[in-house]
C-alpha cells in the first residue's frame, strides 16, 4: 500500500490466532479441523497490525489465497484465492 505496508496470504489449518506486537489477539475466525484462507497485514517494521481468516465451513475442504493485491487509491485489498467445494466469503471489515 501506500505506507509500504506488507501484506501475507495463504492457508492455516484448523483454529487461528495471531498476536500483535501491543499484544492484540486476532482470532482467525476459522473452523477447528478445516484448511482456510489467512490475510496477515504487518508495518515495515514487521509488526502484526491485523489478520484474518476465512473459510468454506464444509468438512474436508480447502480455502487459500495465493496472491493479494492493493489498489492504487488503497480503498479496496484484491485477492485470488483458491477454494474446494462451495465457498462464500463476506467482504471482510479487517482491511482498513
Amino acid at each position: 500500500d501506500n505506507n509500504n505496508n506488507i501484506y501475507l496470504g495463504g492457508l492455516v489449518g484448523g483454529t487461528s490466532t495471531a498476536t500483535s506486537e501491543d499484544g492484540n489477539n486476532y482470532s482467525g475466525g476459522s473452523i477447528p479441523g478445516k484448511d482456510n484462507l489467512a490475510i496477515a497485514k504487518y508495518d515495515t517494521l514487521g509488526n502484526l497490525i491485523w489478520f484474518v481468516s476465512e473459510g468454506s465451513g464444509t468438512s474436508g475442504t480447502r480455502t487459500e489465497a495465493y496472491g493479494i493485491k492493493m489498489s492504487k487509491d488503497n480503498s479496496k485489498l484484491y485477492v485470488a484465492a483458491y477454494t474446494e467445494g462451495m465457498t462464500e466469503i463476506d467482504p471482510l471489515d479487517a482491511f482498513a
